[in-house]
């Protein structure tokens, strides 16, 4: 998941966790490490995602809503990240390094 890369460390080792969670169905702890990444890395998508995702599964739905539009329409410090991760990306597959 090259994508991670482009996050810090504390935020991708807590959204690895909460997938793991998410395998074993440990929903609560899920919640928490998900959340966890975001507080971290607020542009971080993917935990969004998961974590709407997750919150709609356990029915809370207002919550799902706002990590659904959160995902869709990111703010100007979030499509910051979001253009900074591509062009590492762009940079690594130029370079043939990370």
């Amino acid at each position: 998941m090259e994508f991670l890369d482009a996050y810090p460390k504390k935020a991708v080792d807590a959204f690895r966790k909460g997938l793991e969670y998410r395998k074993q169905k440990k929903n609560e702890d899920a919640l928490k490490t998900f959340e966890m990444a975001i507080h971290v890395a607020p542009g971080f998508y993917q935990a969004h995602n998961q974590l709407g995702i997750l919150y709609k599964e356990v029915g809370r739905n207002d919550d799902a809503k706002n990590e659904t539009y959160i995902v869709e329409n990111p703010s100007g410090e979030q499509l910051k990240d979001v253009i900074e991760m591509r062009d590492q990306l762009l940079k690594a597959k130029e370079t043939g390094r990370p």
